[in-house]
């Protein structure tokens, strides 16, 4: 198939952009879907053979463009040059190194970073939690008091009992008091 062939099969005047060759043949394969002509063999058989011409131009217009990220599975190429270490890192003549005789002085430690923030954020931290769970434990007793009161003052009822502030806030609150205590 040609390129002219391509862009007549696709419907299409050649120079079309890549868009319009993939909206095209889209919209072309839906109209040849193998389900739309199932009526008789010979409508399906020439449904088969257009949407095969339709995938043949769409390769030869837009063909598929290589993956960068190779497949999981796919072989690893070999490095093009071996590790050496950098020229300012060899072994001046008759100094020995603690490292390994002749392969470079001894490497650097490892630098790590401190774990954690720091000292000051996470007594602030602390602090906030401790505040915050205080506010949601207080706010709970209050509702659950004044609702009751209000119950008990019209001669009974119903009232709320604030579990989930109350628990919860005692629980940031003691979390809080112990990121401030640690730092």
């Amino acid at each position: 198939m040609t390129h002219g062939e391509a862009f007549r099969v696709l419907g299409l005047r050649p120079g079309a952009s890549l868009g319009e060759i993939k909206r095209s043949h889209d919209e072309l394969a839906g109209q040849w879907h193998p389900e739309r002509h199932a009526g008789t063999p010979q409508t399906a058989a020439l449904a088969a053979t257009r949407r095969d011409e339709l995938a043949t131009a769409l390769a030869l217009l837009a063909p598929p463009v290589p993956d960068p990220v190779p497949a999981p599975d796919a072989p690893h190429a070999a490095p093009a040059q071996p590790f050496a270490p950098a020229p300012s890192a060899q072994v001046q003549p008759g100094v020995e190194s603690s490292w390994h005789a002749g392969q470079g002085p001894t490497p650097p430690p490892p630098r790590f970073a401190p774990p954690g923030p720091p000292h000051a954020q996470r007594r602030s931290t602390g602090v906030r939690n401790m505040l915050i769970g205080a506010g949601l434990a207080l706010l709970g007793i209050l509702v659950t008091v004044g609702t009751h009161e209000a119950a008990a003052g019209s001669g009974g009822g119903t009232y709320l009992i604030m579990y989930g502030p109350i628990v919860g806030g005692a629980l940031l609150f003691f979390q809080g008091l112990g990121q401030a205590a640690s730092s």
